[in-house]
């Protein structure tokens, strides 16, 4: 799923060797921070976040496969390198501080 965020993102993107994909994985939930140039920030998130939406739901189907939940944190380049969420380590599951959860029904 990463390869996909990575594929997704570069095919929209000016400077696709900008674009950079972390993967951070739970029991439940794999987190995938997508970061891209300052000004390719808009292409990625697209008009009233329809491009985002679609990779999100993209992302959520390949998910489903393996039963977990997919949360997609977009971000520019420019930003600090620490993220705005912990992983609690005695809990995998548990990830504190992220604002854009993709749940998947059932």
């Amino acid at each position: 799923m990463k390869n996909l965020v990575r594929i997704i993102a570069r095919a929209m993107v000016d400077n696709p060797e900008e674009v950079s994909v972390l993967e951070i994985r739970g029991s439940q939930t794999i987190v995938f921070e997508l970061r891209v140039a300052k000004g390719d920030l808009g292409k990625v998130i697209g008009k009233k976040g329809r491009n985002a939406q679609a990779m999100r739901l993209i992302l959520g189907a390949a998910a489903a496969k393996e039963n977990k939940r997919v949360i997609l944190e977009i971000d520019d380049s420019s930003s600090s390198n620490t993220p705005d969420y912990q992983v609690d380590e005695k809990e995998p599951a548990s990830i504190k501080g992220l604002v854009v959860p993709i749940c998947l029904p059932g």
